[in-house]
């Protein structure tokens, strides 16, 4: 029997027809179709992947740089007020009027007294050694 030719045309589903690619997804254009040959189904769709995927990689970048350029710029905002405020604490402190050098002053004199009296008190008890010993020496001689 001889295959027929022609005949009636199938009639697409309405639903196949009018699918529209939903935005922000990668498989957009997914066909419902099983009747097209693999040959026109895969280029259009490699096409449209290919461009919406270096699209969105080129917004991916955008949105990195400018993200990295505004944490950059917030940084160098946070570094500038931090070393202002610290320069300004540092000029306007005169060490000679504020209570920290009445303190320092304080504290140093009282340890080189500390530390002189003990000198003075290392200085007497080397010297009573010296002293024991010579009277123990002379004490030894006449001993003898």
């Amino acid at each position: 029997m001889p295959a027929k030719k022609g005949g009636k045309k199938k009639k697409q589903n309405p639903i196949e027809s009018e699918v529209k690619p939903m935005p922000a997804l990668v498989y957009n254009n997914i066909r419902m179709t099983r009747d097209l040959p693999a040959e026109k189904k895969s280029e259009p769709k490699q096409n449209i992947r290919e461009k919406f995927v270096a699209e969105q990689l080129s917004r991916h970048n955008k949105m990195t740089y400018w993200f990295y350029a505004g944490m950059t710029v917030l940084l160098m905002a946070i570094i500038f007020f931090w070393g202002f405020s610290l320069w300004s604490n540092f000029t306007s402190i005169n060490w000679k009027k504020t209570e920290e050098k009445k303190i320092m002053e304080k504290t140093s004199t009282d340890l080189n007294q500390a530390f002189q009296t003990d000198k003075q008190n290392e200085l007497q008890n080397q010297l009573t050694k010296l002293q024991i010993k010579e009277l123990l020496e002379k004490e030894l001689k006449y001993a003898k």
